[in-house]
């Protein structure tokens, strides 16, 4: 697929999956491309932790991916992976319902082109896009996520990722339902793993989204956001590498106008 500047996605792919999708058929070509929303961010990609992005020339490599609902209700999604030089020799499953509030964890299996570079660098051999699509009344809606391959040994790494953060809003006087529920606060973050690369970004509750953008793998830094009324006061903040090492804060939004004293006083009674 491609992303263009307007937000629409492009999903390149065989005729005959999705037909509620508009269609525009390329002349002289048996594909089809099918025009897609970008899904809410309620519906999220990530590549699973389970995946190593460092792979070998001619290797038969497994990449997993998550696609989480974070709604209510059910979503019946198709599962496509785009390459650069590798070929995709499958992806399992290729549809499935995703419950509401579940997490579907999707395979796809690459024979990786035996002519890649031996990676030294710290350069990207290769772009891997993966792309969820359901149908919907308006087009069809997609969510995606891009990761970058790396042809070579993977680097010792045993530092976690840098995060910085700052926060925005104001909960102390937001302290009844009533006034929780119309009140907001939020977090500003840039994170950078600049060993063997960024590999997620996560909170929970989940509502993390990327102000820059993000492909996993990446030693650049990016940005990002999470927000949530002041009935929402706790959320940790979870960032991954490629070599698993994780940075992980708890942040109550109750105690960020505390002193240091007061929290230790709080700790102590506990």
């Amino acid at each position: 697929y491609t992303l263009s500047t307007s937000g629409v996605v492009i999903v390149e792919e065989a005729a005959d999956k999705v037909n509620v999708s508009r269609r525009l058929t390329d002349s002289g070509s048996s594909k089809t491309q099918r025009i897609v929303n970008q899904a809410p961010s309620s519906v999220t990609a990530n590549v699973n932790s389970q995946t190593s992005l460092y792979v070998q020339p001619g290797q038969v490599a497994s990449l997993y991916f998550d696609i989480t609902n974070n709604n209510n209700w059910n979503f019946y999604y198709y599962f496509y992976c785009n390459t650069q030089t590798s070929t995709v020799q499958a992806i399992q499953p290729k549809e499935r319902w995703i419950l509401g509030l579940g997490t579907v964890t999707v395979t796809v299996k690459l024979a990786v082109a035996n002519s890649g570079t031996i990676i030294s660098s710290g350069t990207a051999a290769e772009t891997i896009s993966f792309v969820a699509v359901t149908p919907s009344t308006s087009g069809d809606d997609a969510t995606y996520v891009k990761a970058f391959m790396y042809v070579g040994q993977q680097p010792n790494d045993s530092g976690s990722p840098d995060v910085s953060y700052t926060i925005t809003g104001d909960c102390r006087n937001a302290n009844t339902p009533s006034t929780c529920s119309s009140t907001n606060w939020g977090l500003q973050a840039t994170i950078r793993d600049q060993q063997s690369g960024l590999l997620s970004v996560t909170t929970v509750p989940p509502g993390f989204i990327f102000t820059s953008d993000f492909t996993a793998g990446t030693r650049d830094q990016v940005g990002g956001r999470y927000s949530a009324s002041c009935c929402l006061n706790l959320v940790d903040l979870i960032a991954t590498d490629l070599n698993g090492n994780q940075y992980k804060t708890s942040i109550d939004i109750n105690n960020v106008w505390l002193s240091a004293g007061a929290i230790a006083a709080i700790v102590l009674a506990c």
